[in-house]
């Protein structure tokens, strides 16, 4: 090795390519060693002129430590959604066939925390009386939603929140609902999400 460049300048002269390369790292380089891009390019091209195996060997090591901790780095949260943005999946066992969940904020079955997901019913879903533990709060986004209140499921004696609505039940409420067309509704509020069911044959998660 050149005695005019040594192991260490090596080393930065290899992660300077590839993060050179790379331009969302390029500006964090630039300020960790207080040299802009032009010479961190030209200590690199000095580099490889003296000795082209070593800074090939260190460029590869590099590369491949940096796409790893890009890679492992966790995404951050997404905090704001267009309508083709919301992702809908199967919703959770707890609810019958048919419906679609999507979460836009937090983690419903998490021991804390807010939670804001959205409900997607196709015409004529319904949910069998139930309660929660904690404070339900309720926007209607598309469709209507019939709701009723007791312990027996009675279709001719609901109340009907057109788009727009807005409600909350406190804990221990029992209620009912159905979806009138397909409707979507958001529901948001403090984990765990939980719903118990007046009569536990209802709960779709306990039948095989």
């Amino acid at each position: 090795m050149s005695e005019g460049v040594n192991p260490t300048v090596y080393f930065v002269a290899s992660v300077a390519f590839v993060v050179h390369v790379l331009p969302s790292c390029h500006e964090f380089l630039a300020t960790m060693f207080d040299i802009d891009g032009a010479r961190l390019m030209v200590l690199f091209q000095r580099c490889f002129e003296e000795e082209p195996m070593k800074t090939i060997v260190l460029v590869f090591l590099c590369a491949t430590i940096l796409v790893a901790a890009l890679v492992a780095a966790p995404a951050e949260p997404q905090n704001a959604f267009s309508p083709d943005q919301i992702k809908f999946g199967p919703a959770p066992p707890v609810l019958r066939a048919g419906a679609q969940l999507a979460v836009l904020e937090g983690d419903p079955m998490g021991s804390s925390g807010d939670y804001t997901v959205r409900l997607k019913m196709p015409d004529g879903y319904r949910i069998s009386p139930h309660w929660h533990p904690k404070r339900e709060n309720v926007t209607v986004i598309t469709g209507s939603l019939k709701v009723g209140m007791g312990d027996s499921f009675d279709s001719s004696n609901m109340n009907s929140f057109p788009v727009g609505s807005f409600a909350y039940l406190d804990p221990s409420m029992h209620h009912y609902a159905m979806a009138v067309g397909e409707t979507v509704v958001q529901i948001h509020g403090m984990a765990p999400f939980q719903i118990n069911y007046v009569n536990p044959g209802d709960d779709p998660s306990m039948k095989k």
